[in-house]
């Protein structure tokens, strides 16, 4: 039996029925109606068997505070060469009372707003810049202790997982995104990884790391060519010092921008 690509007539229709079982899934990084989407098929193909399947799914982002809803039949269809493929019936469902409250609710739960919001790294951390994470892996997982060492973590989980019970649940810790600021004005981010058992890992966003004027800092063993925009030359120079301290050699810089006060851009080649 070969099983290809998702092939589902869409009808645009809505449904309020709670008569099929229910499926909640997170999907923290979706943005668009049709990540959700491809989230809930994604789900109910691993389960589709030849008896087919038929359940209302939900799908949240708790970053964005985000949920859809439909009503899914799925089964298998001869092809024209006589194989069995997946065939999907897809309805727009209006969403419960009940699963806009949870996800409302969540909005204002600490590990959500701790989400929304920046969360200041002092020097005392051992931490001064985000340059210290992206050069140095051996220090994400030093920041993700500090996190767990200085901020209320256990709190958060068992917070957002209590207003979830039931519903969306354990699931709703994966993927949430954190926003960390340091000394020097320089932002990472770093994202809450699979759990079990209500438990809270962070693990840094490759390519995150920006300096204060949201240039991007290069992850160890990525090179520093391209373009960079500074506010000041104050700012150009402290990028170029904590390059310098990291071993980065740089041997050409061009400067274009400037001129009347304005933003300075230079154009970084790596040493070869």
């Amino acid at each position: 039996m070969r099983v290809s690509a998702f092939l589902f007539p869409f009808f645009i229709l809505f449904f309020s029925s709670t008569s099929f079982a229910s499926e909640y899934l997170t999907c923290n990084q979706c943005i668009t109606s049709s990540s959700f989407l491809k989230r809930a098929l994604n789900k109910l193909e691993s389960e589709l068997t030849i008896r087919g399947i038929e359940e209302n799914v939900y799908v949240a982002n708790f970053n964005t505070g985000q949920v859809y809803g439909w009503k899914i039949k799925g089964f298998y269809k001869f092809d024209t060469n006589g194989e069995l493929i997946p065939q999907w019936n897809i309805y727009s469902l209006s969403l419960p009372t009940s699963v806009k409250k949870v996800v409302a609710d969540s909005q204002s739960s600490p590990m959500v707003v701790a989400a929304q919001s920046v969360i200041e790294v002092p020097k005392e951390s051992g931490f001064s810049s985000a340059w210290d994470v992206a050069r140095n892996t051996s220090n994400r997982a030093a920041l993700d202790q500090w996190v767990h060492d200085n901020l209320p973590t256990t709190y958060w989980t068992t917070n957002l997982t209590s207003i979830l019970a039931g519903t969306f649940g354990v699931s709703a810790l994966e993927g949430i995104e954190l926003l960390f600021k340091f000394e020097d004005g320089s932002t990472l981010l770093m994202r809450t990884s699979k759990t079990q058992e209500a438990t809270l890992t962070l693990k840094y966003i490759p390519n995150s790391s920006q300096d204060t004027d949201k240039n991007i800092i290069a992850d160890a063993g990525q090179g520093f060519a391209g373009e960079y925009t500074f506010s000041s030359e104050q700012n150009m120079q402290a990028f170029l010092d904590r390059a310098s301290v990291y071993g980065i050699k740089i041997v050409d810089i061009s400067y274009g921008g400037g001129s009347g006060g304005g933003n300075i851009k230079i154009t970084m080649v790596d040493l070869k």
